[in-house]
């Protein structure tokens, strides 16, 4: 068995002093700044290693692998690998470094699918150019001038499924939003690009015969289904709220691992099966104006004369 979490690391803004929320951008210097694990994400992190536990007891052996296409600092993926996670991908280069080429990089999309208006997606003062230097490896600096990826949900979907990969593992876990953005799409990207199923508002997780039992929220209450993998689950308001804590020694024990960095798809397309990916546009859902109707009934009025009214004057009128 084979688990994957995608995840995010943001910045902590409860240290962002007030004289810089008041000149807030996209390219703020706020080195300052530590990054923390997103809260839905370090839900799915930890759900993660409770799966992998209770299917080991099971005597079905499991691995888990955390996998980000943001900057990672090193305090974190240490935290990961003492936590218990076998293996740890960062695609932060490779993500940045397709932010700055065009449609014609070696990651090529057929649209850019930046949500932001265009005066908004244009550079802006003080972002760094196309040509900047990589980051440095394990920095815990605020990149907060890679704005750009934070609003193309199709752009960061495909890039953590060309490294995931088709049927490469089993069950796929991620927060329900994280970033600057909190468009909350990405999830659904990557299941549209993996070709498998995803489930929305998860709140736990069990294995069970044949696949895993899902409890999750819906407009229409709670509801527990048992699914087949692999599977997509995203995770929202749940009881397992928090990443465990980790011992010195666990993590003493992770000083000398590193997070692996894969390198990019080769050009050529990075669709299933080859090809360039493109899901269509994002929707844009409005509400229909509909005319509204208010009738009293005469008090005596006849049961039949209220149901005629209803359906001459609602039910067809709407079916119109």
């Amino acid at each position: 068995m084979k688990i994957a979490v995608c995840f995010k690391a943001v910045p902590d803004f409860d240290q962002v002093v007030d004289a810089d929320w008041d000149n807030f951008s996209l390219s703020a210097g706020l080195g300052y700044v530590k990054r923390i694990f997103g809260c839905f994400d370090e839900s799915a992190l930890e759900t993660a290693l409770r799966l992998r536990s209770a299917w080991e007891d099971s005597g079905e052996t499991t691995e888990c692998t955390a996998i980000t296409a943001a900057p990672l600092p090193l305090s974190l993926c240490k935290t990961l690998f003492a936590a218990g996670f076998e293996r740890v991908l960062d695609l932060s280069d490779v993500a940045l470094e397709q932010c700055r080429q065009d449609k014609g990089g070696s990651l090529p999309l057929a649209s850019d699918g930046d949500l932001r208006p265009p005066s908004s997606a244009a550079p802006s003062a003080g972002e760094a150019p196309p040509n900047a230097p990589l980051p440095p490896a394990g920095s815990d600096v605020s990149l907060l001038n890679l704005g750009a990826s934070e609003f193309r949900p199709r752009h960061i979907a495909a890039i953590l499924g060309s490294c995931l990969g088709p049927a490469a593992y089993d069950l796929i876990l991620t927060g329900r939003q994280a970033g600057w953005a909190d468009t909350g799409t990405v999830p659904l990207f990557l299941a549209e690009f993996l070709g498998i199923p995803a489930l929305t508002g998860v709140e736990e997780l069990s294995p069970c015969a044949g696949g895993i039992e899902v409890k999750r929220m819906t407009d229409s209450g709670r509801e527990r289904l048992r699914v087949r993998l692999p599977l997509l689950a995203v995770l929202g308001n749940g009881p397992v709220a928090a990443l465990r804590a980790v011992t010195l020694r666990a993590r003493m024990a992770a000083s000398g691992r590193e997070a692996e960095k894969p390198q990019p798809p080769v050009a050529g397309g990075i669709g299933p099966g080859g090809g360039n990916w493109d899901p269509g546009g994002v929707p844009l859902f409005s509400r229909e104006k509909r005319r509204k109707i208010c009738r009293f009934l005469p008090a005596g009025a006849e049961l039949a004369q209220s149901v005629a009214w209803v359906r001459t004057e609602y039910l067809d009128g709407w079916r119109q």
